[in-house]
């Protein structure tokens, strides 16, 4: 028999103490569950199979939404359009005689702003003064033919009287056909008297209205013919704006022109004008398959307005009844694509409605409405209909 040493005591007594702890450790084994057995599932302990779902909860907090009260009221629809500033007239200005250029106005410069009258071009107008001396020849002679023919019939009627011969007289023996014709002599040598002085005329070629040189095509010593471009012009007493509007538009505004106020702002300074409208066309434009409506102005000296402005149009059209005003950010969509309004009812709960917008003013829709409404401003988009919600009254512009 081997002696047991106080070591060895010492090991075998921490083996058994580490293999009784494994044992504790482990457990019991838990019984099999029989082939077929449903399984256990396990719940929260807070959950009640007859709880309302999430959002439906009788203690969950109700959504809170901004609601603003909004009565009908008489609205003025602000109809914007878009157009380019252009003279009222636009003139390639061309010569009615030929010759050579002897000289040009020191201010025929492109750019230049010249009054109606100035003169631009001198042509050399030798051979039309010479025409206008053949034809105030010709016209002399005329009149003296016309003279003797008209003494030729007075001797004629005399002595016709005097021969005591019975009848009417042949006219050709009283001479009125002579007449008749030194007559038409006569006029055609007047005629001509007036062409060659106007042609004369032409060879000063002058500025027909108010206007600002675009471009100039001729040079001194240039040689014209008639009918050649000499200038490019445009009138500067007036501007217009053509406005398509689509006939949506024009059945908010005026019938009377004058009665359209209209404010032009350009896209680029933000400088605007005031004025109205000056009258309808009624065609539809070949670009943009619309009507136009034409305003007119006169340039303001401190506050030009320049043609080939591209400018945005403000038109105050006539007032509508009968109209909610409502921030354009209240307005949805539902699932099938509308526009919808939300409100909140007497109960608290939600209620949707079509929103047929008649226009758009700035940030604000205009719908058509008999009643107010307490509006929903800013609606989320997980509201639904009849759902309880926690109301927050908010005045306009908050």
């Amino acid at each position: 028999m081997m002696k047991r040493t106080p070591l060895s005591l010492a090991i075998t007594a921490i083996a058994f103490g580490g293999l009784f702890a494994a044992i504790a450790a482990t457990g019991p084994d838990k019984p099999k569950e029989p082939k077929g057995a449903p399984a256990q599932q396990t719940q929260p302990a807070n959950h009640s199979p007859s709880q309302p779902s999430q959002g439906e909860s009788a203690t969950s907090p109700l959504t809170t939404v901004r609601v603003q009260t909004i009565s009908p009221a008489s609205h003025q629809p602000q109809i914007v359009s878009h157009g380019e500033v252009t003279a009222r007239y636009e003139l390639d200005l061309s010569a009615e005689v030929s010759g050579q250029i002897l000289a040009l106005a020191e201010s025929f410069r492109t750019g230049a702003v010249l009054p109606a009258g100035t003169e631009l071009i001198q042509i050399n107008d030798l051979k039309y003064q010479q025409a206008l001396a053949s034809a105030q020849s010709t016209e002399a002679n005329a009149y003296v033919s016309l003279l003797q023919a008209r003494q030729d019939v007075v001797q004629a009627k005399q002595e016709w009287s005097l021969a005591g011969i019975e009848g009417e007289p042949d006219p050709l023996l009283l001479r009125q056909p002579q007449l008749a014709a030194a007559e038409a002599t006569y006029r055609e040598a007047q005629a001509s008297v007036e062409q060659a002085a106007y042609e004369l005329a032409q060879t000063r070629i002058s500025v027909p209205f108010d206007a600002l040189v675009v471009s100039r095509y001729v040079s001194p010593g240039a040689q014209l013919q008639s009918g050649s471009a000499v200038a490019s012009l445009m009138s500067m007493d007036q501007l217009e704006v053509s406005l398509p509007l689509s006939e949506a538009q024009w059945q908010w505004l005026a019938q009377d022109p004058a009665e359209i106020a209209v404010v032009l702002e350009d896209t680029e300074t933000g400088q605007r004008w005031h004025t109205q409208a000056d009258r309808f066309e009624w065609h539809r434009d070949g670009q943009s398959r619309q009507r136009n409506l034409v305003v007119a102005l006169s340039p303001e000296p401190n506050n030009p307005l320049l043609p080939g402005t591209f400018v945005q149009a403000s038109l105050t059209g006539e007032a509508q009844s009968a109209l909610l005003a409502v921030p354009a950010s209240s307005l949805a969509v539902d699932n099938y694509g509308q526009q919808v309004i939300w409100s909140v009812d007497g109960e608290q709960r939600l209620q949707k409605a079509e929103a047929t917008v008649q226009f758009f003013n700035d940030d604000l829709a205009y719908i058509a409405s008999d009643e107010p409404v307490d509006l929903v401003i800013a609606p989320g988009s997980r509201l639904r209909e009849a759902q309880r919600v926690n109301r927050q009254s908010v005045q306009g512009g908050e």
